[in-house]
């Protein structure tokens, strides 16, 4: 899985642990989520109440993934839509970078 390998990385875990943030990823699949509270939580369930909830087709995270598309580009075509930028932007930032860094971005 893309994010385990990456929480493996040397550094990424301890920065990780800090953070106080849930996201809720939802595609045409099946919800993700994921809990960073001293430690990463990443399940199929539905977490109520996200800090971020993002919304994308499954189509869209293969493009991202092949690098056809970026997430600003998903932003700006509505193809990736998010609640919680302005409640959070600390938050959102964080999880950008991350998202960014997994996909070598």
């Amino acid at each position: 899985m893309l994010i385990k390998e990456h929480l493996e990385r040397p550094g990424v875990r301890e920065k990780l642990v800090k953070w106080d943030m849930t996201v809720r990823i939802e595609t045409d699949f099946y919800p993700i989520s994921i809990r960073f509270k001293d430690g990463v939580t990443i399940t199929r369930e539905i977490i109520e109440n996200p800090t971020l909830l993002i919304t994308m087709s499954f189509d869209v995270i293969i493009q991202i993934v092949r690098g056809k598309t970026s997430v600003i580009r998903g932003f700006i075509k509505r193809s990736i839509k998010m609640r919680g930028i302005l409640r959070h932007p600390y938050a959102t930032l964080r999880f950008y970078k991350l998202i960014n860094q997994m996909i070598g971005g």
